[in-house]
């Protein structure tokens, strides 16, 4: 898919909106796409899921794709009240990411939104050798990491071998993921992006849960809170 503007309700991808069971997405990129969630009206009960590639995964397998851009300025991914990523907004039932690339496509909203480079929101699903080098912004009360922004308290989570290089800021930030919930693994991953978070910033987790453990990562980037 190349240079096309998205919009939509509930769950709002580059080439997929919602994929289901025992569903797979191979080999697509998305170029050039521009997708703007931010001008919700009223009260907002629920979250949007925003993806480059995928709105919300369940039990989906995600694999060699690739989020592009030659003009960071026109073309964006943005939200309130989200979770977004620049290949999956949400991730859950067992899903997998693996080999994917955010290439330098920034995203960013406000309003309490969860935003990761690679994936938004991780619910007992898996990430593994993924790249990020696309600037994450989830304003003042949203999480945000290079690769995650959040991961939920229940399931087994798994991020490993993935590598951040752009810049992460939010409330509670982190160089690989923002907020890591409980039975969360963090593996052989590294951050080179700059990390900002008002309350809580690590160069690898923002912010741990009893259970989370995190093993063989190393970060090069600068870390302020």
């Amino acid at each position: 898919v190349v240079n096309v503007c998205v919009k939509g309700q509930s769950a709002i991808g580059g080439i997929v909106g919602e994929s289901g069971l025992k569903s797979e997405i191979t080999g697509c990129s998305s170029k050039e796409t521009n997708i703007d969630c931010k001008e919700r009206q009223g009260e907002i009960s629920a979250p949007y899921y925003i993806g480059g590639i995928c709105g919300n995964a369940y039990e989906t397998t995600i694999r060699n794709c690739i989020l592009s851009t030659t003009d960071t300025t026109k073309y964006t991914i943005s939200g309130k009240y989200s979770c977004i990523g620049g290949i999956c907004g949400d991730a859950c039932g067992k899903s997998t990411i693996i080999n994917c690339e955010n290439q330098g496509v920034e995203l960013s909203g406000d309003n309490k939104s969860t935003i990761g480079g690679v994936c938004g929101y991780l619910d007992g699903a898996k990430i593994e050798q993924c790249y990020n080098k696309g600037s994450v912004d989830a304003g003042e009360d949203g999480d945000a990491g290079g690769i995650c922004g959040a991961s939920s308290e229940e399931g087994e989570i798994l991020i490993a071998e993935c590598r951040n290089e752009a810049q992460i800021t939010g409330s509670c930030s982190g160089g690989i993921i923002g907020k890591a919930g409980k039975n969360t693994i963090v593996e052989q991953s590294y951050n080179k992006g700059g990390v900002q978070g008002k309350e809580n910033a690590g160069g690898i987790v923002g912010e741990v849960c009893n259970g989370t453990k995190i093993k063989n990562c190393y970060n090069a980037g600068k870390v302020t809170a």
